[in-house]
């Protein structure tokens, strides 16, 4: 028989500067050396996550499944909206008094309306209130309603104040418009929304429209003003230039002869006052000329780029999209929803933070109880 070797003992190495180690510690050093060594053989690995998912698969099928079709019903009963764009720009050709004040030679530049119009103005002006009240009154054919009715009635405002009946138009109109505006090109696009595709379209075109005139009207009147004031200038200076003249032929009757340097001086003044006014007067005299070809252009203040037309396919909902989303969002769900109820039932209820998470969720359950209480009893 052959001799057992013996197994060297292991002695366990005291702490330096210590003659002699306490029980005490020695077991609860023994404690945590076995209790990491047990957790080591704990670590998870990926097979256990796969194993979950196989385990709680028909939670995840059933979960997922249920959430698209929910989602694909719910998207297929939804009214279908529809969207019509137009596209446009403001206008920036050379008007009608920008090529006379060239070929007249009139001094100075008079300012035209296009002058202060940008992209960004149009932008604000659509958005504003005060112009989408003037969409809210126009008519325009309904299907729904088989005949030509205003926005007001076409999304059932019932108000019996008038003003209050506007205020929720323009907010009915503003959820479906929606106005961007390209930063290099400076074209904007306006889109609007509707259940029909034909009313989308002609609302969209009735905006480009009603902004073609509401800029007309506001050019009309700056160039009347500018025409009232040029005519009240020239007024002003032809009776000074009556004035000037008229001191210069008196000046020339008492004085035949000029003996004098004071004299000379004193003709030379009221020459060059009446020459001054002369100036005034050709110059106000070309501007009234060309505020009133102003006052009777008729110029388009923007360019159409692409009218709205009439869309086939609906905007909203997309179905398609929808269900893709909801299933990646069931699926994150219904995953984590797996891994929280297998975390839940390997809770050791012995333990203190086990405890304390369970007496959380009961407690959380008596909280809805009690909410819920008044209306179950009704």
């Amino acid at each position: 028989m052959e001799e057992k070797k013996a197994v060297p003992e292991i002695k366990e190495e005291e702490p330096r500067g210590l003659e002699r180690m306490p029980h005490e510690w020695l077991v609860e050093r023994r404690e945590f050396y076995y209790r990491d060594l047990a957790s080591a053989y704990d670590e998870v690995h990926l097979i256990d996550y796969i194993n979950i998912l196989l385990k709680r698969r028909w939670l995840i099928i059933w979960g997922v499944f249920l959430t698209v079709l929910f989602t694909g019903i719910f998207s297929l009963r939804t009214p279908p909206t529809f969207t019509a764009t137009t596209k446009f720009f403001p206008s920036k050709s050379p008007d009608m008094i920008s090529r006379m004040g060239t070929l007249v030679g009139a001094g100075g530049k008079i300012e035209t309306y296009e002058d202060n119009v940008t992209s960004e103005y149009f932008v604000e002006l659509l958005k504003s209130s005060s112009f989408q009240e003037r969409i809210a009154q126009k008519k325009f054919y309904s299907k729904l309603f088989g005949q030509e009715v205003d926005l007001i009635t076409y999304y059932k405002i019932n108000e019996p104040n008038e003003n209050l009946r506007l205020i929720k138009a323009v907010k009915a109109i503003s959820s479906n418009l929606k106005v961007s505006i390209d930063r290099t090109t400076k074209v904007i696009s306006l889109s609007y929304s509707s259940r029909e595709p034909e009313l989308s379209a002609a609302v969209a075109n009735a905006f480009v429209e009603e902004l073609i005139v509401f800029n007309q009207d506001i050019r009309d009147t700056k160039a009347k003003l500018n025409r009232i004031f040029i005519e009240k200038q020239l007024e002003e200076n032809q009776a000074l230039l009556k004035k000037a003249e008229a001191e210069l032929a008196d000046f020339i009757a008492r004085n035949k002869k000029i003996a004098t340097p004071d004299l000379e001086m004193e003709l030379d003044r009221l020459k060059r006052n009446v020459k001054v006014q002369e100036e005034v007067y050709i110059t106000l005299k070309r501007q009234l000329e060309l505020a009133k070809i102003e006052e009777q252009e008729r110029k388009p203040t923007i360019e159409i780029i692409e009218k709205a037309k009439i869309p086939i396919a609906k905007s909203k909902p997309r179905t398609k999209m929808n269900v893709i989303l909801a299933f990646f969002i069931g699926s994150f769900i219904f995953i984590g929803l797996a891994f929280v109820l297998e975390w839940l039932k390997k809770l050791n209820a012995d333990e203190e933070k086990s405890r304390e998470f369970a007496q959380y969720i009961n407690d959380i359950k008596n909280d809805f109880r009690r909410l819920l209480r008044p209306f179950l009893k009704k």
